[in-house]
């Protein structure tokens, strides 16, 4: 799969949402012992949940499973008896329908309080290859283990998706679907210079075989559960299979729902793919955005790429803050750094511009600079969000709601009237150092506050996402 259908692909989860008929919305669980309470919006057909080990992605997802298709002669695990007690609510959308599911547990046993069950793929890979290798083991000859099941080559196209996620080269992959305690694929497979089947190859090759072959047989519009899926697989094989997740979504209007700590499968995907939980309290608590400690713990280093340079100490922290709410992933690879004015940062881009190599430089001027002509025509330009310095913005929205600020800081109103008063007349620089003396703040604890105003304005939610989709083109 090449990288530009890779970022077609991530680009279309987000302008193309309409595709997909069937869809979660909402996901709730209330006073499970093992869990706590907890809301998970989903804003994505495609979503990973996040979190090192042992923080409940599994019982979590077992809930969600149990809440979608009820108790359907399921095998008890260790994670449906954390279920003890408590109850869960699902919001979702099926073949462009709107429907609720409530369900309350006992025991590890679900009891459907409203809603009707749904069909779920789920496909869990820790125990289940172990097992199934097992199974075929039984069978020294390939004929009774075959016993008459029908054995189809897999075709070009197929094999070139095998072959993908795999890293591999094979010549050949035979596929036969035998009967043992249900269905299971049978693989036989020509590779260099080696003929093998199931019951000899690695367990990381038959988990991802398996994968391949539970998902694309899945029906259209499904709703597909995987249970940390990196299981057994390399790091290039858990970023392709991620891939291979994406690819089938979009064609097939798969609503898909992953449990992972697998960097590879997560460092790429858009932030509305991603739900990052963490315990605390005894309970599962939604990090959103994910601070940096989070990601370190699932192994997403920073890895810079990109030096974003901007005008003063002002736009710095109002990039930062931005970077932060809309992608933090993307934030930890970048590095912000301050030029004198827009002159500095236009100097600076001439400078590096014959530098060739894996950084690259954007200039991030100022909103009143969107005018200057010279500047919107140079190649590596893009702009603030807004058409004025960000300091004058933020002046505005201070001066226009005293109480607000007063509210963020926990201050009387009276008290940032009087400096506002105080500050009156003072140019950029003076009226921001008196607001900071009167409330005992920096000049970023400050901005930081304000950058909580200007979230709020009406309309800057839609201004901010138009400009993130913007970053990413100029990225």
């Amino acid at each position: 799969m090449k990288a530009a259908k890779v970022k077609d692909l991530h680009r279309h989860l987000t302008t193309k949402k309409a595709r997909w008929t069937s869809t979660l919305n909402t996901f709730s669980i209330k006073e499970i012992p093992s869990l706590g309470s907890i809301d998970i919006p989903f804003t994505s057909p495609f979503t990973v949940i996040c979190g090192p080990n042992g923080v409940g992605k599994s019982t979590l997802l077992t809930a969600l499973r149990l809440t979608l298709e009820g108790d359907v002669g399921l095998p008890a695990s260790a994670f449906s008896r954390k279920l003890t007690s408590g109850n869960s609510y699902l919001a979702l959308e099926a073949d462009g329908e709107s429907f609720e599911s409530e369900v309350s547990f006992n025991n590890g046993v679900p009891t459907r309080t409203s809603g009707d069950a749904r069909p779920v793929v789920f496909i869990s890979t820790g125990e289940t290859i172990f097992l199934l290798q097992n199974s075929l083991c039984e069978f020294d000859s390939r004929e009774d283990l075959i016993n008459g099941a029908g054995t189809k080559e897999l075709n070009k196209q197929e094999l070139e998706q095998v072959n993908y996620i795999l890293k591999r080269d094979y010549r050949r992959v035979a596929l036969s679907e035998v009967e043992l305690d249900g269905i299971v694929p049978f693989f036989e497979v020509s590779y260099g210079d080696d003929d093998y089947d199931s019951r000899t190859m690695g367990i990381g090759e038959l988990s991802a075989l398996y994968i391949w072959w539970d998902l694309t047989r899945a029906e259209k519009n499904s709703f597909i559960l995987l249970e940390e899926p990196e299981t057994f697989l390399s790091p290039a094989t858990q970023e392709a299979m991620a891939n291979f997740f994406l690819s089938e979504a979009l064609s097939k209007g798969h609503c898909i729902t992953i449990t992972s700590h697998s960097a590879a499968m997560i460092a790429h995907l858009p932030p509305s793919s991603l739900k990052f939980i963490f315990r605390a309290g005894g309970a599962l608590q939604l990090s959103d955005p994910p601070n940096p400690s989070t990601l370190e713990k699932l192994g997403i280093k920073s890895h810079v790429n990109s030096i974003l340079l901007v005008e003063d100490a002002a736009a710095e922290t109002f990039l930062k803050l931005l970077l932060e709410l809309v992608d933090p992933i993307l934030s930890a690879t970048v590095v912000i750094k301050i030029r004198d004015g827009h002159g500095g940062i236009t100097r600076t881009l001439r400078e590096v511009a014959e530098i060739q190599g894996p950084i690259r430089f954007i200039g991030v001027y100022d909103g009143d600079m969107r005018t200057n002509d010279a500047i919107v025509q140079m190649e590596n330009a893009f702009f603030l969000p807004g058409d004025e310095a960000i300091e004058a913005c933020f002046k505005k929205l201070v001066t226009a709601q005293p109480d607000q600020l007063a509210a963020i800081r926990g201050v009387a109103d009276k008290k940032v009237l009087e400096i506002l008063s105080g500050a009156e007349g003072a140019d950029l620089h003076d009226w921001y150092h008196a607001i900071c003396a009167g409330l005992g703040l920096s000049r970023e604890q400050l901005l930081a506050s304000i950058f909580v105003l200007w979230q709020r304005e009406p309309g800057n939610n839609e201004v901010i996402e138009n400009w993130y989709s913007e970053l990413l083109k100029a990225l």
